[in-house]
């Protein structure tokens, strides 16, 4: 990138889907900006996007750069995004559920996916991520992108008055003053008109058959990403298989694997409702009951075994 870095604006006027390269930065219609159309969705769209500065020069955004690489964990990206496409969302004051995104903090290391979410409540998850910021705060970290502003801030405010213990550890939880960019027009599209979760049940799943370091693998493979989304595996005793992964995105290529592999021919796959949507107050009831030995790694290499649930 030649230029410094922008911001995108979010307006009230609609536009049209063949005007979308109008308004991307001067230059930057090439194929990497995909995701900004697809973003903006078919017809008519709103927002349009106005430029400003983010960084003060293009080797400003270059030590940023560098900077970030010297400190990123094992488990983040050297480059994410927000350097390669040198844009960040700025929305309109009237716009709705902008601010999605809790920061957990103060979680020990060995702290999984898993535990986060199971203390996490409130509304519907979008997107999950475990942070290695080790050697910036001393501990893990988690971002959690909530699908509506309101469950954000209700779990926000259950959390400052509730202890939140993740791990055996009290952790810290706030909301992020930054906006949370715009959820992408086809997925917003499948979670509104087909009700897609980050959350499966397989019907008819040949756990005899199939092994977790498999199954696990065939996920990765489909979705042709190199860690593991799948956040909770459980088979019920009615051998009905729990998958839960860490976003909507991931659980929808989840469902692509289980309808387009031979293997899983005879499975029935349908989307159910996210776990963490249940009201802030079921967390003063849960106690231990998602504790129990096995319940997130119940299977095994020589097949899956049933759960007592």
């Amino acid at each position: 990138m030649g230029e410094s870095a922008t911001t995108v604006k979010w307006l009230e006027a609609p536009i049209v889907q063949d005007k979308v390269e109008e308004i991307l930065p001067s230059g930057k219609n090439e194929p990497e900006y995909a995701f900004v159309k697809a973003s903006l969705g078919p017809a008519l769209v709103k927002p349009l996007w106005k430029a400003s500065r983010v960084f003060s020069s293009e080797e400003r955004r270059k030590e940023t750069v560098e900077r970030h690489k010297r400190n990123v964990g094992p488990a983040e990206h050297c480059y994410p995004e927000f350097f390669k496409y040198g844009i960040r969302f700025e929305p309109d004051k009237d716009e709705r559920d902008v601010y999605r995104t809790i920061l957990i903090t103060e979680l020990p290391t060995d702290t999984t996916m898993h535990q986060v979410l199971e203390k996490v409540a409130g509304g519907a998850i979008v997107d999950a991520k475990l942070l290695d910021t080790m050697k910036v705060t001393g501990s893990m970290s988690a971002l959690i992108n909530f699908l509506h502003e309101h469950a954000a801030m209700e779990y926000q405010e259950y959390a400052h008055s509730h202890p939140v213990m993740i791990n055996n550890q009290l952790a810290n939880v706030k909301a992020l003053s930054t906006p949370t960019w715009p959820i992408a027009a086809n997925l917003k599209a499948a979670i509104n008109d087909h009700h897609h979760t980050r959350c499966l049940e397989v019907l008819n799943f040949p756990r005899q058959q199939v092994s977790e370091l498999k199954l696990r693998s065939d996920i990765r493979v489909h979705a042709q990403v190199k860690g593991d989304r799948v956040e909770h595996i459980n088979v019920r005793k009615d051998g009905v298989l729990e998958l839960h992964f860490s976003s909507i995105t991931y659980a929808r290529q989840g469902y692509g694997m289980f309808t387009s592999f031979r293997l899983y021919k005879g499975c029935k796959t349908r989307f159910v409702a996210d776990p963490c949507a249940r009201p802030v107050e079921a967390l003063d009831q849960d106690c231990n009951t998602h504790d129990q030995a096995g319940i997130a790694n119940n299977m095994s290499q020589e097949g899956i075994p049933e759960s007592s649930a």
